[in-house]
């Protein structure tokens, strides 16, 4: 996930338990899991001419080996009667991913929804990233499309604007859609708080990057997910057994290209964030059997 956990020092994420984690009880198993970063995201969205983050990137992903599919949501700035939507968006501003500018917690949805999604090239020769014909899509829509694809869905909390009421209007989004059992949120402590507050179910919490297992099931009991960034995975590799003795299932970030690919198998996680779920797949398939 680049920077989807790079500067959050301690990432936890909630989720009802769903069938998902047919991951077992527990044994690592292959192939893993595979979770659509973003849907797809650099380099691919540039090879695949598809924006991350967007509605098309989710599908193509569903379409394409994707288990899990990602993304995250913010919290738009207020229109002229104060309110807020939520949409999906990584960055702090506009600018990196749409032909906007300004903050993205402070722009108002109505600014926002009129953007073009850009993909990180210049084809043209214009000095500027390219647009594509697609809008940065409202929570609402995405859910629904993510929904449509029949998998399960990532969604991390990004942005300064979640108040415990934004948060209760998450959730029940989230529930209004009928996929309560089928979301695990992501954020910091604070938002998850809230979050735990307005849900309901069996739930589990995995923490990323802890430094004890103890640590970890303090908030995830048993049943819970873990996601470690692969380089510091791969300096843990006792950390990542213990993990997986105690029920928690491991999801290594962010995966985008074979090297990646050799470096996370001998880890046996449970899951890969990858930029391409298709390339992780086709490269999977051409391990030799064992």
């Amino acid at each position: 996930m680049k920077t989807l956990l790079r500067t959050t020092a301690a990432l936890v994420a909630a989720a009802v338990m769903t069938p998902l984690m047919q991951l077992g009880a527990h044994a690592a198993t292959y192939p893993p899991t595979l979770i659509g970063h973003r849907g797809i995201g650099d380099p691919w969205t540039a090879k695949l001419r598809i924006p991350e983050q967007s509605i098309p990137a989710i599908q193509w992903a569903a379409a394409h080996h994707a288990d899990i599919v990602e993304g995250d949501v913010q919290v738009s700035g207020p229109d002229s009667a104060g309110r807020r939507t939520m949409y999906m968006m990584h960055d702090a501003t506009l600018d990196r991913t749409t032909n906007g500018t300004g903050g993205s917690n402070t722009r108002p949805w109505s600014y926002i929804s009129a953007r073009w999604l850009e993909i990180p090239v210049d084809s043209d020769g214009n000095g500027n990233a390219d647009n594509t014909p697609h809008h940065p899509p409202s929570f609402r829509s995405w859910l629904r499309a993510a929904k449509a694809t029949g998998k399960l869905v990532f969604v991390q909390f990004r942005g300064s604007y979640w108040t415990k009421a934004q948060v209760k209007k998450y959730v029940d989004e989230i529930a209004a859609q009928g996929m309560s059992s089928r979301v695990i949120t992501a954020g910091s402590e604070t938002k998850l708080s809230y979050f735990r507050t307005y849900s309901s179910g069996k739930r589990s919490f995995a923490v990323s990057q802890l430094p004890s297992v103890t640590k970890v099931q303090s908030v995830a009991g048993s049943t819970g997910y873990a996601t470690i960034e692969l380089s510091i995975a791969e300096k843990n590799r006792s950390y990542i057994e213990s993990l997986q003795s105690a029920e928690i299932k491991v999801l290594v970030w962010t995966l985008d290209n074979a090297s990646h690919y050799a470096r996370a198998l001998p880890l046996g996680a449970d899951g890969w964030m990858c930029d391409n779920t298709q390339d992780a797949w086709d490269w999977l398939q051409a391990l030799p059997p064992e």
